[in-house]
């Protein structure tokens, strides 16, 4: 935090520098935004593992998630096609909001960093009478045959083919959430194009009953 402040504040006045000492000054700010996020993920991973983290449990439906995590994304998933297959008697989840936003927001980010700027991603939703399933679709570069369960573990990191990958935390907070809510996920390449499917699940639970008028 100390480096960040001193970079910004240097970058204000930075009137009587060279383009060469200005772009190291962006270099440094932008370099220690991402230590800073990728400690922020250490500390969470940490916190999720330590079994001191409750969850808050929320009914919620999928699409409110859906909508503050696609804002979250933005950026990074700026004028992508986006496409949503959500079924129409979805029953709300219960979970902790906050973490499952996360969750979405990981997957979509992903979902967009490791595709063609072009591609779209699309997003679908299914119960059952026991679990309630999510996919993001993507139509990427897919994962590489026989790391499928790896790449949900802390620190590994598949590079694009175009670009920078991530820290290497970033699934493996997602499998630590869902496993949290006591749902499962996984990812699977797919057959007749190019990309991957990312799914994961929660318990379907009975949503308690509405409050009469009465009440």
């Amino acid at each position: 935090a100390g480096v960040l402040g001193t970079a910004t504040t240097l970058q204000r006045n930075a009137q009587g520098l060279t383009a060469e000492e200005r772009g190291l000054l962006e270099n440094i700010r932008e370099q220690t935004e991402k230590m800073e996020y990728t400690v922020d993920r250490i500390l969470h991973m940490a916190a999720l593992h330590s079994g001191r983290l409750h969850l808050q449990k929320e009914w919620v439906p999928l699409e409110d998630m859906l909508v503050t995590a696609r804002k979250q994304i933005k950026t990074v998933c700026a004028d992508r096609p986006f496409q949503t297959r959500i079924s129409k008697d979805l029953p709300l989840l219960h979970v902790d909001p906050q973490l499952l936003v996360q969750v979405l927001t990981n997957l979509l980010e992903n979902a967009c960093r490791y595709t063609p700027s072009d591609r779209g991603i699309e997003l679908e939703a299914s119960a059952n009478d026991t679990e309630i399933k999510v996919c993001i679709i993507d139509h990427g570069y897919g994962v590489p045959p026989g790391r499928e369960e790896e790449i949900f573990t802390r620190f590994s990191q598949v590079k694009p083919p175009v670009g920078l990958g991530g820290s290497g935390l970033g699934l493996a907070i997602c499998a630590a959430i869902i496993e949290l809510h006591g749902g499962r996920i996984w990812v699977r390449n797919r057959v007749a194009v190019r990309g991957a499917v990312f799914c994961f699940t929660v318990p379907r639970e009975t949503e308690p009953p509405m409050p009469s008028d009465g009440d």
